[in-house]
Order: structure tokens, then C-alpha cells, then sequence
């Protein structure tokens, strides 16, 4: 039987107080403000290890997870996990709403704009330190559009289809022939 593949819930970016606690990045803040955390998954080297979250704390305005693990209790043993990648099993993620979603799942989405129509599929999730980028290919074109609020419109998992609204001369810079590419 083949196990699903872990979901990539962010990164450990620091050590935390005296007691070990860990600062974690998420890579989809929003899909965590309400989820209890009991297990992460977090690799040392040689593959991802089930941690036990014995508490933590989880500040929205900072897209900061504060946790304590089971047996990690001073700052010495807590700093060898800095830098390190935290996974989830995905059967663990909370459901997200029509306008949130997880990286790995929109992979392959039909993406159409609320104007311009079909513009491709997605072929990556760009994880930028501000904001996520859809990577949309149409035929051979790369087309990068932000996977923000007020952007992202409706994300439909039965349809594999994720309906946005692009802001004003953004896809030009992509859909507009350039003078190299204009027929003679």
C-alpha cells in the first residue's frame, strides 16, 4: 500500500524563548488560524520524523505557528530544527473554503479570468516571501498572476477550475503579442 506524500506546511525560521519552542512559517497561514495542531512531521535528515505538539500559540498578523514538541525543552535541542521543512499528513489539513487553498492540490487547475477568458493551467505555486504566484502555462507561455485576496475569485475542487479577476493590464503583459512575435 502506498502512503500519500506529505503536505509541505512551512518552514522552522527560529527558535523561540529558553524553553525550545519553535517559530514556523506556514506557506497558507489563513487555512491554520482555527486547527488544533497535535502531530508535524519535521525532517532532520534521512526523512520526515512524527513530532507530538505538547502547545502552541498561532499570531494570524505574523503567519507565525509557535509550538513546544514533546521532548524538546531547551534552546540547544530546539536549534537543530531551524531551517528545517515542517510537513503535515494531508488527511490531517483542515478543509479549506472556495477561496483558500493548499500549493501541492491546485497543481493542474483550469485557470480562467473573469474577462479574458481560459488563460491555462497551473503549473506551480510560486511561494514567494510577500504572497504566492500562480505559474500559469498557456500553449508555450509562462503567465504569473498573484493568489491573493481580491484576486483569487472562486476555487472549484469538483471542476479542477479556479476562477480569478487579474488586475487591470496585468495579463497585456503576457497576451499581448510582442513586436518579435507579430505576424508580418
Amino acid at each position: 500500500m502506498k502512503s500519500e506524500p506529505l503536505y509541505k506546511a512551512g518552514k522552522i525560521t527560529r527558535v523561540h524563548g529558553v524553553k525550545g519552542q519553535l517559530s514556523i512559517s506556514l506557506h497558507e497561514p489563513e487555512l491554520f488560524k482555527d486547527y488544533m495542531f497535535e502531530v508535524l512531521f519535521i525532517n532532520p535528515g534521512g526523512g520526515p520524523v512524527p513530532f507530538f505538539v505538547s502547545s502552541f500559540s498561532f499570531s494570524l498578523n505574523k503567519n507565525i505557528l509557535l509550538v513546544q514538541l514533546e521532548g524538546i525543552e531547551d534552546k540547544a535541542s530546539a536549534s537543530a530544527f531551524v531551517l528545517k521543512e515542517v510537513f503535515m499528513q494531508p488527511s490531517d489539513l483542515p478543509e479549506p473554503d472556495e477561496k483558500h487553498f493548499y500549493a501541492q492540490e491546485v497543481i493542474g487547475y483550469l485557470v480562467s479570468d473573469l474577462v479574458a477568458g481560459e488563460l491555462g493551467r497551473v503549473k506551480e505555486v510560486m511561494d514567494l516571501p510577500m504572497q504566492q504566484i500562480f505559474l500559469i502555462m498557456k500553449d508555450d507561455k509562462e503567465i504569473l498572476i498573484p493568489a491573493v485576496e481580491g484576486i483569487l475569485l472562486k476555487i472549484d475542487r469538483n471542476l479542477k477550475t479556479i476562477l480569478l479577476k487579474a488586475p487591470d493590464g496585468l495579463l497585456d503583459i503576457y497576451l499581448t503579442p510582442g513586436p518579435d512575435e507579430e505576424e508580418e
